[in-house]
């Protein structure tokens, strides 16, 4: 329930902000386009990555901190069968969370009189919020390799802060199309950075790729051989 109170922060965050800028300046006009799009484009570069982490962690470290993993194990589910079931219930509550702030963008934006809304915008931006948190449940099995590793919560959160910062940081470089924690922005919203002649959406989708596959098959593999203590 924190955690959804933090996916809920963004669209309020955002809120407040156009509002406060049309506030200083009344002719400027705010769009639900504008305001959706924003609220997205946060989620994806910065506050994702954390809750989305945060969540990760939570689903595959609490056996370990609860000491319930052993008695888990006794039922007859192969344990690639247990990750398996674990992600999906993951991506189940990313969907959920980022449904959850387009609804509330979306009440949001009527009681703000923001304006231009249209079903096709709602429709455009109910698929790619959703989309979204597809892109950025790709990133977590990182974060849970890292659980699985270290079976605790500090070492997951402090990866997921330290990526978030470097985030910022690329976000400014060429960088930004073949780093896995802005990726999701790019693949998500493709107009909101351009293609280099180093780089293009190609390059974009392997990093996304590997990030997903690599640590998803080496989390796996020592999950299966490592003996429960």
């Amino acid at each position: 329930m924190v955690s959804l109170l933090g996916a809920m922060v963004v669209p309020i965050m955002m809120f407040f902000m156009l509002t406060g800028m049309r506030a200083r300046n009344p002719e400027n006009i705010i769009t639900f386009e504008n305001y959706f799009k924003q609220t997205d484009i946060f989620i994806l570069l910065m506050i994702g990555t954390l809750l989305f982490g945060l969540l990760a962690t939570y689903v595959f470290n609490r056996e370990y901190q609860e000491e319930t993993l052993k008695n888990l194990l006794t039922i007859p589910v192969g344990r690639k069968s247990l990750i398996i079931s674990k992600l999906l219930v993951v991506l189940i509550v990313i969907l959920t969370w980022m449904l959850v702030s387009f609804l509330l963008t979306l009440i949001l934006g009527l009681l703000g009189r923001f304006e231009q809304l249209s079903v096709e915008i709602l429709g455009k931006w109910l698929q790619l919020y959703l989309y979204s948190g597809l892109l950025m449940f790709l990133l977590t099995p990182s974060v849970i390799l890292i659980t699985l590793l270290f079976k605790n919560y500090i070492a997951a959160i402090g990866f997921t802060i330290a990526v978030s910062v470097v985030s910022i940081i690329v976000a400014q470089s060429e960088y930004v199309l073949i780093y896995p924690w802005t990726v999701p922005g790019i693949i998500a919203i493709p107009d909101l950075f351009v293609e280099t002649e180093k780089f293009t959406m190609i390059h974009s989708w392997i990093s996304l790729g590997l990030s997903f596959i690599l640590p998803l098959t080496a989390g796996t593999i020592y999950f299966e051989k490592t003996d429960i203590n």
